[in-house]
């Protein structure tokens, strides 16, 4: 799939374009690709219908899906953790909108709650690689998750994982309000 240079349209007859951004993170990234060149650390997004939908993890027992504006590095962290890298086009989709909601809290109450999150085995990019499958019958590609398939094999790793690579910011806001609403 090539990389979107500009997106105007996103929408073409009666199908919506499913399209992953694909986020750096250049405080690990600075030294992962000194050490392997063409590996890195990556957060990941799916854009459909004006909205973008990510994973991350909290220790609640509910979704730990959420939504930002597409490409709003400003919602994943309060400082500058994640970079804007790229975006692919994956496919397209003819889901409703309604249709995708109904996708993405089925996905939120089953595989994606925030206590499921594991960034090894469960993270952003399984996510991202899971919606688009259901959206368009598409796979993201491999390279993005590629360093966690090796990290799998050294789990101490894992520990050593700031707070915020594993709850992006807007996520955090969610689970506060969230709840509160239940108190």
């Amino acid at each position: 799939m090539g990389e979107i240079k500009s997106i105007e349209n996103s929408e073409i007859g009666n199908q919506n374009q499913v399209i992953l951004h694909i986020y750096d993170v250049p405080e690990a990234n600075n030294y992962i690709k000194m050490l392997t060149p063409g590996l890195g650390v990556y957060h990941t997004g799916v854009q459909v219908i004006d909205k973008e939908y990510s994973f991350g993890g909290h220790q609640k027992n509910f979704s730990g899906i959420f939504v930002t504006p597409p490409k709003d590095t400003r919602s994943l962290s309060v400082n500058e953790t994640f970079k804007y890298k790229e975006s692919k086009l994956i496919g397209y989709t003819k889901l409703s909108e309604e249709e995708i909601q109904d996708i993405v809290k089925e996905m939120g109450t089953k595989q994606f709650r925030g206590i499921d999150y594991n960034l090894i085995r469960n993270n952003c990019n399984h996510f991202s690689d899971a919606f688009c499958k259901k959206l368009c019958g598409k796979s993201i590609p491999q390279w993005i998750n590629q360093l966690v398939k090796i990290v799998a094999q050294y789990p101490w790793l894992e520990q050593r994982i700031p707070k915020e690579y594993i709850t992006p910011k807007r996520l955090e806001e969610d689970v506060k309000n969230k709840s509160n609403k239940t108190k």
